[in-house]
């Protein structure tokens, strides 16, 4: 038997939880962690029905609300006449949050990914990144069409007809 494999960023937070994605041979194991527990939720390649994503707005935002924070403190640097101790100490705590800005947009842009099954959609968090969507996404759709191959279930293909006018 494999080990399980990490399918996502390493110690991905959400307000209060950590979240992974691990690959463990023929399903995806979701853990969220809090500090005091740990919950599990598998999904068998067999049964997923898509893997959804989306694109939100979560970068603009972060960047703006530090960005504004990073100007906000370096306005004393501006300021004709302010002593030197004054520029000083706000320009290197002006840092924090530039540094937010910067390492937020290298990031990449933000999404929200959703696991859909027969039963449930369900959101996934350890996945916030379009890249690390993509990168997930890459590797297991290969095993999701060979497990659902190997099931007996059908992958439906595109269909490029357009839907006939009524």
């Amino acid at each position: 038997m494999n080990p399980p494999e990490p399918l996502g960023p390493t110690g991905l937070r959400t307000w209060n939880r950590r979240h992974r994605i691990y690959l463990c041979g023929d399903h995806l194991l979701l853990v969220g962690f809090d500090g005091f527990s740990e919950n599990y939720r598998r999904f068998y390649l067999r049964d997923l029905q898509g893997l959804l994503v989306q694109r939100t707005s979560r970068r603009l935002w972060i960047n703006l609300v530090f960005g504004l924070a990073a100007a906000l403190l370096l306005l004393p640097v501006v300021i004709p006449g302010s002593p030197v101790e004054v520029i000083v100490g706000f320009g290197v705590i002006a840092l924090g949050p530039l540094a937010v800005v910067v390492v937020n947009s290298v990031a990449g842009p933000t999404c929200r990914t959703v696991l859909q099954t027969a039963v449930q959609a369900t959101d996934v968090p350890a996945l916030r990144r379009v890249g690390d969507f993509e990168r997930c996404f890459a590797r297991i759709r290969p095993l999701v069409i060979a497990a659902q191959d190997e099931a007996g279930a059908t992958v439906p293909e595109a269909d490029s007809t357009p839907p006939a006018a009524a």
